[in-house]
């Protein structure tokens, strides 16, 4: 439309804006005995020909915009113009279906909106509840454009990245509220926000976490093949189902699977062993050796594995009894992979059952001493026929422990002319003189005489285990003290000689008690091995027959999608397969109608949301579900934190029509029995003579509330057998 502006088509925009603005002002703040007139901007040009005594007479009225204004305004046709987004300044029949976001309301809003959309990042989890009308879903998306616009501002270095609209996610129930959703996000500069049903994200998880459990195998043809385990229901299930949705339902499944799992892992502990191809190696050849090692690492892994079985006992206070189930097993796996498997360090083999991890060389030796062990240097020499071989060159000797050590390992000692012979009686003579004596060793496992040198300090000593010269004898046994790792030496088995070690193959045994874990076979196996734990549900042999029958329902999805929530919490090692990891999270999930879903639906949903923040926002209205509905305890669907709710009790839509909305206030207050709405007796009161008011006047408003009475009246009465019939009756 082509602008009759005398100023030019530069202004128009701004001309749009004053005019709208008048108007808005004009409706809004109008005195009462002036509210029968309706003016439009439009009617009333701003500059026209007006005589000076009518623009005197308008700047005596209660609002002038008109007058004193130093720059051109333009005239335009006799219709308003319209803001795309503001709702107040359509006709009602646009404004009742107007969908989208009102500038109005982002301007003007109350302070429970207020509170919601500014307490973005510190509030966790929220619900933001309230009757058709006070902007619910406008206040959530408030919240979702603050923390994404906290992104992008300089001065928040912390949220700096953390809350792009990309990046986060808003769910639907149902694809007809993508399109609504979207188009409020595009309002507010947040269209990048993904919006998607729930069925979305089951499809995707459920391809990464192999529900189905499709393996590939090859045909004869040389074609992949892939066959499914678990296939779908294909019919509507016969019984009462909606028990298996809640979050009690969730509970006692990860109890039971925590119980089997329990088992499984005692079960593990007892039968890791060293495979007989690899005791053939010399190192692992004595069996006390061999069993050593074993039992080195089955002292480790029982230690961490006491706590877990702890928490799948259910004793540990967890949320779940599987929370970070796969994390905390895999820690205590990389916990004797650094401590058992480090290929860097050194070991003793002081005896045939006793290995040693050499982590401080000063505390090495002094463990050692107490076990009457003797320190000898060898160094590598040439024999006559000139080969290599080893000779114990000097025995030292830094304490009087060390000394006694020589006689508890039946060794003699002498002077070195031979003159003289000593025993375990002349210790203290020994030691006193020791700096004038001149002696040698003999020591039944070594075949030479060996000198004796009085180590001045530890120094002394340990300069000879860092150039790795430093044995022990002990029980007639020589042994380095600094040999490598024995976990981890190379191995040969089989004709082929292939390379392995003890690490290897003990780590496997180790990997394979998680790596074969399928979610529906948990599921599955707990409800047959452990009917008890769904004691209190009547249908819970039809969910395990339907699990015995390899067929999943659509809610079934839902808990083993919940299950490996929980079991991969915090799971991001790159030994798990997929299936097994955390997946990715959003920094916020947005949650329309929550009231529409399942409990382990929500719960699946908000833990979408980095738990760094907890930022998952709910929309909905508690007391829209009918008949028995589908959440009982929303509470329950936010373990890690807890949900802070929000309910909007004033009515924007319907504000220019008091009655009704008092109306739709006392209808959720008394008849849908909504006890936050009951705690202020003069809100009600006040209510009550709001919607009187509308009821005295004939109108057709006042129509639409009786007839809104009277239905509600019957439902009261059809529902509940009248009881709540005398307290609407009073109140109204």
């Amino acid at each position: 439309m082509e602008s009759n502006s005398i100023a030019g088509k530069g202004k128009q925009g701004l001309q749009t804006v004053i005019n709208n603005l008048k108007l808005s002002l004009q409706r809004w703040y109008r005195p009462k005995h002036q509210q029968a007139v309706v003016t439009d901007v439009a009617l009333s040009p701003l500059f026209e020909n007006t005589p000076a005594d009518s623009i005197e007479q308008e700047s005596e009225n209660w609002l002038d915009l008109a007058t004193g204004q130093d720059y051109e305004l333009f005239l335009d046709d006799a219709e308003e113009q319209l803001n795309h987004y503001d709702i107040y300044g359509r006709s009602d029949d646009d404004r009742d279906n107007y969908i989208g976001l009102s500038n109005y309301f982002f301007l003007n809003p109350t302070e429970e909106q207020l509170s919601v959309m500014t307490g973005a990042t510190t509030m966790g989890p929220m619900l933001v509840e309230g009757v058709a009308g006070s902007g619910k879903t406008c206040v959530a998306l408030g919240r979702a454009k603050t923390l994404c616009d906290l992104a992008r501002t300089p001065d928040e270095e912390r949220f700096n990245a953390d809350f792009l609209d990309e990046s986060s996610v808003g769910f639907v129930r149902t694809g007809e509220l993508v399109n609504y959703l979207k188009a409020s996000c595009q309002s507010l500069s947040i269209d990048k926000l993904p919006i998607e049903e729930y069925r979305s994200l089951v499809y995707r998880l459920n391809n990464v976490r192999q529900l189905e459990q499709r393996p590939t195998s090859t045909s004869a043809e040389g074609q992949k093949v892939t066959r499914a385990k678990f296939t779908n229901v294909s019919e509507n299930l016969s019984y009462d189902f909606s028990a298996e949705t809640t979050m009690n339902w969730l509970y006692a499944s990860a109890q039971a699977i925590g119980a089997l799992l329990q088992l499984e892992l005692q079960k593990q502990l007892a039968s890791l062993s060293i495979p007989a191809e690899l005791l053939k190696a010399q190192f692992l050849a004595e069996t006390k050796a061999g069993n050593a090692l074993l039992e080195l690492v089955k002292r480790s892994l029982a230690s961490d594995y006491a706590s877990l079985f702890n928490q799948l006992s259910g004793h540990s206070g967890d949320a779940f009894a599987l929370d970070n189930l796969l994390s905390r097993l895999v820690n205590a796996h990389e916990r004797i992979e650094r401590d058992l498997f480090d290929k860097n360090t050194l070991w003793v083999h002081p005896s045939e059952e006793k290995w040693l991890i050499v982590k401080e060389a000063k505390a090495a030796v002094t463990t050692l001493r107490e076990m009457s062990v003797v320190f000898v240097v060898v160094e590598r020499i040439r024999d006559e026929n000139d080969r290599p071989r080893r000779k114990a060159t000097e025995i030292l000797i830094e304490t009087y422990t060390d000394l006694l050590n020589i006689f508890a390992q039946n060794g003699s000692v002498r002077s070195e002319d031979g003159l003289s012979v000593y025993s375990a009686e002349d210790a203290e003579i020994i030691w006193e003189c020791r700096t004038d004596l001149k002696l040698v060793c003999d020591i039944p496992s070594v075949v030479n005489s060996i000198k004796i040198t009085w180590a001045k300090d530890f120094d002394a000593v340990n300069i000879h285990l860092i150039n790795q010269k430093l044995f022990g004898i002990n029980q007639k046994r020589i042994f380095s003290l600094s040999e490598p790792n024995p976990f981890v030496r190379k191995i040969e088995v089989g004709e082929e000689k292939t390379q392995t070690s003890l690490a290897a193959r003990l780590r496997s045994q180790m990997q394979r008690i998680y790596s074969s874990w399928q979610y529906a076979d948990l599921y599955r196996d707990a409800l047959l091995s452990f009917p008890q734990y769904w004691q209190d549900y009547p249908h819970v042999s039809q969910a395990s027959e339907r699990l015995k029958a390899k067929l999943l329902a659509d809610h079934d999805k839902d808990i083993l999608l919940a299950l490996a929530q929980i079991i991969t919490r915090g799971a991001q090692s790159s030994r798990l397969a997929p299936r097994l990891q955390e997946q990715p999270w959003y920094p916020s999930v947005f949650i329309d109608e929550v009231q529409d879903f399942t409990e382990v639906q929500v719960f699946l949903m908000a833990q979408q949301a980095d738990p760094k923040y907890h930022a998952v926002t709910l929309v909905g209205d508690m007391h829209q579900q009918l008949g028995r509905g589908n959440v009982h305890d929303l509470d329950a669907c936010f373990p890690y934190h807890s949900l802070t709710k929000f309910l909007l009790k004033e009515n924007k839509r319907q504000e220019r029509e008091p009655q009704l909305a008092a109306t739709s206030m006392l209808f959720r207050s008394l008849v849908q029995n909504d006890s936050r709405l009951q705690q202020s007796a003069e809100q009600l009161t006040l209510w009550r003579e709001q919607a009187q008011n509308g009821l005295v006047k004939g109108s057709s408003t006042s129509l639409s509330i009786t007839l809104m009475l009277n239905w509600s009246i019957s439902l009261v009465n059809n529902l509940m057998g009248g009881l709540l019939l005398l307290s609407v009756q009073t109140w109204l």
